[in-house]
């Protein structure tokens, strides 16, 4: 099978955290912001921000463990507009970008959409 991919809305993302960025993307996670961390980077731990509803960050975790990617935390944030609370977003963190494979007890999920 080939594997398909969703393009990205951005051409600077950080090539150690482009696959799990696509592992989201590709089901159709709305990701707008992503930190590789490390030297040079902003972030302590490799994190990916989205947008969703309150159910699409358990989705996310549970897709990302599917995929081998262990994940940290899961947070739900609201930034502030002169005092006021915008769309609400997701902030999952990554204890490692190296890929472990599935949780037993996850199935494997493909790009397929």
């Amino acid at each position: 099978m080939a594997e398909t991919r969703t393009p990205v809305p951005w051409d600077d993302i950080d090539p150690e955290i482009a696959a799990a960025v696509h592992a989201l993307a590709d089901y159709e996670i709305d990701t707008f912001s992503s930190c590789q961390a490390g030297d040079g980077h902003p972030c302590l731990m490799p994190e990916i921000l989205f947008h969703g509803s309150e159910h699409d960050g358990l989705y996310a975790v549970w897709l990302l463990e599917a995929q081998g990617f262990r994940v940290q935390d899961l947070s739900r944030h609201w930034d502030l507009d002169h005092g006021l609370p915008r769309q609400p977003f997701w902030r999952v963190t990554m204890r490692s970008l190296e890929p472990m494979g599935p949780r037993p007890g996850t199935m494997r999920v493909h790009g397929d959409g």
